[in-house]
């Protein structure tokens, strides 16, 4: 009697055993099971964030060529690229459902866990720059719109009116008052390559005033002699001796400047400018009655004090 009880007891402690490893191994396999899922969910996910992303950048690449090729079209692609980027915050806003919808507390402490940040940061980098890109595909457009009158934009690029004519006048107006010379060599720089084939003289002339009126002369000198080097029969030939001329008084190279105003007087006879050349010449005259003076007194002051 003891034996047989002894045998049940033995067999209902295997049994037991056998039933805690089978659950175990129920478990295990249940957990596995929950995590292959997830994994596969979360592969899913980056494999579309990932197919998103490229779609969008390759979206992005489209209208940044548009942009470059189609400057003409500067309308249309306001509304184009305005457009497309409600269509970008749309698709961020989904991706941020999808990732908010998914159910992240299964992942904790788990591999998956840390994808979902992963993810997570990256959409928030991406977010960033899509809100620079907006900002500067803002910019851009803003500047890329006609204007009526010359402006200076935020970035401080020049934008200068349609028609050749105004935009010349503009420039030489603001080029004359004297305001900002870094600003007037930009607006030249930006009519050349507004009007290639305009008034190419007058640029070099204008961008070497800009240099004058700040008293920059070695500079303005610069750009006063190409005139002569550069271009045949520019109307602005005689002006830019003078301001050389000018110039060179300014820089202490008085003499030089003499000899430069006597040559304009040979050969432009009938000066356009004659009262820059009456100024010039009583500048010199001055100069040498004062230099006449110093020497003297210098000289008078060397005698007396050889009589002492």
């Amino acid at each position: 009697m003891y034996l047989k009880v002894r045998l049940i007891c033995c067999f209902s402690i295997m049994m037991m055993l056998t039933s805690c490893i089978a659950l175990r191994k129920d478990v295990d396999t249940a957990k596995a099971e929950m995590k292959a899922e997830n994994n596969a969910k979360f592969k899913v996910l980056e494999d579309q964030l990932r197919s998103d992303i490229e779609k969008i950048n390759k979206r992005l690449d489209e209208i940044e060529k548009t942009l470059k090729n189609e400057k003409s079209a500067s309308d249309n692609k306001i509304n184009l690229s305005f457009t497309t980027l409600d269509e970008l915050k749309s698709t961020i806003k989904d991706l941020n459902s999808r990732i908010d919808m998914f159910d992240v507390s299964a992942q904790k402490g788990g591999v998956s866990s840390e994808k979902v940040l992963e993810l997570e940061k990256r959409l928030v980098k991406f977010e960033e720059e899509n809100a620079k890109l907006k900002k500067d595909l803002a910019e851009q457009m803003e500047e890329m719109k006609p204007v009526e009158n010359m402006t200076v934009t935020k970035t401080g690029t020049v934008k200068l009116p349609e028609s050749e004519e105004k935009s010349y006048n503009q420039l030489v107006d603001f080029t004359k008052s004297g305001t900002d010379g870094e600003v007037a060599r930009k607006g030249w720089d930006a009519y050349s390559q507004k009007f290639p084939k305009g008034r190419r003289c007058d640029v070099v002339y204008w961008t070497g005033e800009s240099y004058f009126l700040e008293k920059s002369y070695n500079n303005a000198i610069q750009y006063f002699q190409r005139i002569e080097t550069e271009f045949d029969n520019c109307a602005k030939l005689e002006s830019s001796y003078i301001k050389t001329a000018f110039s060179l008084f300014h820089i202490g190279k008085q003499d030089v400047a003499e000899k430069v105003l006597e040559a304009v007087k040979i050969k432009f006879p009938k000066s356009a400018f004659p009262d820059q050349i009456k100024e010039l010449t009583k500048m010199i005259s001055d100069h040498k009655s004062r230099s006449k003076s110093k020497n003297k007194n210098k000289n008078d002051t060397i005698k007396k004090g050889g009589k002492k």
